[in-house]
């Protein structure tokens, strides 16, 4: 009985040492069998984007310039303290990004 308790005690006490050293030994099991696994995965992601630099050499136009093709219309300005034209017929509406 006396053994058990002290048994309990010492892994205990022993506990703070022994967790970070299974867990460095845990993790060194686990990079030894998937390497070969992360070499394949990282030369094809290498090929794969020499590939894409190979293809991609004369630029596409991306959605990004579209706005510069939007008419070009000078905005209605009002008189001092005046109202501006009433051409708007829409709704402006603002929509929260959490909803």
């Amino acid at each position: 009985m006396i053994a058990l308790l002290l048994t309990a005690l010492l892994l205990l006490a022993l506990a703070p040492f022994l967790v970070p050293q299974f867990g460095r030994t845990l993790g060194h099991i686990i990079r030894q069998r998937t390497e070969e696994r992360r070499q394949t995965l990282l030369a094809r992601a290498h090929d794969e984007e020499k590939e894409y630099q190979a293809r991609s050499k004369a630029p596409e136009p991306s959605e990004d310039d579209e706005w510069e093709k939007v008419e070009n219309h000078p905005g209605r300005i009002a008189s001092n303290g005046g109202q501006g034209e009433d051409t708007w017929k829409g709704v402006v509406g603002f929509f929260h990004p959490f909803w």
